[in-house]
């Protein structure tokens, strides 16, 4: 009987430390194409596009409730399942995170009720 809770357990970290790994790296690949960039797409230093809107939401996936702009840093799905604290680690992706948060129509969004 202990083997398979502990094999659970086992199972559990290993797919949490996955995901930790995985997220870490792919904020890495954003974090060197914002480099001299606001924005993931576009001539320049980029243009808000279909690319920002479809990855914004991989950064509060999977929350429930529904974020609202209040409570959306607290709950971000990426610290909150896989220990990474803070984007403090990658400045750029915090700042391209920042200000797609800040846009009028993001935040209305947030706060559509589920």
């Amino acid at each position: 009987m202990h083997l398979p809770s502990k094999f659970g357990a086992f199972l559990k970290n290993l797919l949490n430390t996955g995901y930790q790994d995985e997220t870490k790296r792919l904020y890495s690949v954003l974090e060197i194409r914002l480099k001299d960039r606001e924005y993931l797409a576009g001539p320049g230093k980029g243009t808000y596009s279909i690319a920002d809107i479809n990855v914004f939401p991989w950064c509060v996936q999977s929350i429930s409730p529904a974020p609202t702009i209040s409570n959306l840093h607290s709950r971000l799905n990426v610290h909150t399942s896989t220990g990474i604290e803070s984007l403090d680690g990658w400045p750029r992706v915090k700042a391209w995170f920042e200000r797609i948060k800040a846009r009028s129509a993001v935040q209305a969004g947030l706060n559509v009720p589920a």
